[in-house]
């Protein structure tokens, strides 16, 4: 079992990582962020859920956090973007 603070804090940095930063590019902004895994509903649902959890002090079955991670490491981008290394500072004790 994996404390409910790990995929949250992954989950939020993948969030922040798809949220759209003001570039002047707004009028795309509708066709990208469809795109975007950290901005979906079902990302949004798991987050409130997350967040219930860690409120309890929850555990989670670590199979969920590894098909989580495994989700989140397909996705390409930069490794000094990665949302397991932002995640870090979130988990971090």
């Amino acid at each position: 079992m994996v404390h409910s603070i790990v995929p949250l804090a992954v989950l939020e940095a993948v969030k922040n990582l798809d949220t759209p930063v003001e570039d002047g590019l707004t009028e795309f902004a509708d066709e990208l962020l469809v795109k975007r895994l950290g901005l979906s509903s079902t990302v949004q649902m798991q987050l409130a859920e997350f967040e219930q959890l860690v409120r309890k002090d929850a555990r989670v079955d670590a199979s969920h956090v590894e098909a989580l991670l495994r989700l989140v490491g397909r996705r390409p981008m930069r490794i000094s973007c990665s949302p397991t290394r932002a995640a870090g500072p979130r988990v971090a004790p």
